[in-house]
């Protein structure tokens, strides 16, 4: 048979790129020269390699080193990913029909493991940043708000950071939810190098958050798939954790990905890693400075501000006026091989790691001026997304397992939703399944159409079709 993924990997491998985007090795052997060891470390359970779901030897150790390292009470590793450690962690705090608060702006994977544990949703919603075009965060007043209308609540779901970097207070978010015995999950999975520098926003797991997901991948040299799950209080009961960790891996987890997991974590608790995290730092703070005043060139902030209380400002975010941000993205990898993780209405996001060295930013700020000089014009691509307060007519759940049609967006108005409906920016769900269209969703995705904003949800050749509940 053909292999058209190989041969594509392939060829994309003999292509030289400066990368912004995940995994967070960059390509880079940093931490473990996996040439030498494979195939020979892709084993099984048997004799002296122990088991991920039964750990009392190596594996068991791994862990209480990666809990250590990171202070937390237990450690666990997962092999499919924060989507995998997220629906662990739901199912361990939570029993079906519970009811959990969410920010709205959380990653699909919640609402999955909301529909697979058969939950019941609240949402928490962020404050859309007019001023910089971006999601914001989590006001201690809102989240009160919600707990006082939802007193039913078990657990509540919080993002730090979230894609752009967005910190919201956690410290007093998680004190205010303890005090009322809910249990809080945090998903960390875009920080879990945040613990090893003192300029960037401190982990959950240092305001004890319940359970805490970290995606090794994601900022850590570690191989794409791979994720840890923290317990940071004593209010989670082990057993059922690894009970339900059991039951939603595989029975044949990876040890390359556990090795990947380990090394990655022993490189950036090494002088080395720290000394790269440094260094990584330092050339974000260079590019600030290198880009500062000059025309048209946009650099969001390191520091946060308004609903925000920080930012982790390795998520770069570049614009340049005049341009839209999936422009500009697609102008550095077709033009200069620079590959950022992804592009809305007016930025452009990078991922950094500390396998990130000082010339891709150099390369970086080479290319921004060029794009500038060219294309950059003082025209505002100003769009504001209204925020539609959603009717909820059926559960997440009953709506997911419930009998769908696709029709015309234009015939929709009335019906319940059996899809998401998320415009990017600012990349918040207008619609979940179980909620009512309304004429506002129809106006809205108008206006986010004629502006070329990308709407999530909606299907056929014209992007006017969207799944409702029959």
């Amino acid at each position: 048979m053909k292999t058209p993924i190989f041969h594509r990997l392939e060829t994309l491998s003999e292509n030289e790129s400066i990368d912004f985007l995940m995994p967070g090795h960059k390509k880079k052997r940093a931490a473990l020269e996996w040439n030498k060891l494979l195939p020979e470390f892709d084993t099984t359970e048997t004799y002296d390699t122990d088991n991920l779901h039964d750990p009392t030897d190596v594996i068991g150790q791994s862990m209480d080193e990666v809990a250590r390292v990171y202070g937390a009470r237990r450690s666990l590793f997962v092999v499919n990913g924060s989507s995998g450690a997220l629906h662990i962690a739901m199912a361990a705090l939570t029993s079906p029909g519970d009811r959990v608060l969410i920010q709205r702006n959380s990653h699909i994977s919640v609402y999955n493991a909301a529909i697979l544990n058969r939950l019941k949703l609240s949402y928490l919603h962020p404050i859309y940043d007019e001023e910089n075009h971006i999601i914001g965060g989590i006001t201690p007043q809102h989240f009160q708000q919600q707990l006082d209308q939802n007193p039913d609540v078990v657990a509540v779901v919080l993002l730090h950071p979230s894609f752009y970097g967005v910190c919201s207070d956690l410290e007093q978010l998680i004190e205010m939810a303890h005090e009322r015995g809910i249990f809080v999950i945090v998903d960390e999975a875009h920080g879990p190098h945040m613990h090893f520098s003192d300029e960037l926003p401190k982990s959950a797991i240092a305001y004890g958050a319940d359970l805490i997901i970290h995606s090794t991948h994601k900022t850590l040299p570690a191989l794409t798939q791979t994720a840890m799950l923290h317990v940071g209080s004593d209010r989670v009961d082990m057993q059922r954790l690894q009970t339900m960790s059991r039951m939603f891996q595989t029975t044949s987890p990876s040890y390359i990905f556990m090795v990947s997991i380990e090394a990655a974590v022993a490189y950036i608790d090494h002088p080395e890693g720290r000394e790269r995290l440094h260094d990584l730092i330092e050339s974000i703070k260079w590019l600030e400075r290198e880009l500062a005043d000059l025309p048209y060139i946009q650099v969001f902030p390191r520091m946060g501000g308004g609903s925000y209380q920080d930012r982790d400002f390795t998520k770069l975010m570049l614009g340049i006026e005049g341009m839209r941000g999936t422009q500009l993205r697609e102008l550095l990898h077709r033009r200069y091989h620079i590959e950022m993780e992804y592009g809305d209405y007016h930025w452009a996001i990078g991922v950094c790691s500390l396998m990130n060295d000082r010339e891709d930013f150099e390369e970086l700020a080479r290319a921004l001026k060029e794009l500038a000089a060219e294309f950059g014009k003082s025209e505002e691509l100003f769009v504001t997304v209204p925020h539609i307060e959603p009717i909820a007519i059926k559960d997440i759940t009953d709506a997911f397992y419930s009998g769908h049609e696709r029709i015309n967006l234009m015939d929709s108005i009335g019906r319940i939703s059996a899809s998401y409906l998320t415009p990017y920016p600012p990349g918040i769900p207008q619609l979940v399944p179980g909620e009512l269209i309304t004429l506002s969703h129809l106006e809205l995705v108008r206006m986010l159409q004629a502006k070329g904003i990308p709407i999530i949800g909606l299907f056929g050749e014209e992007h006017d079709e969207i799944h409702v509940i029959k």
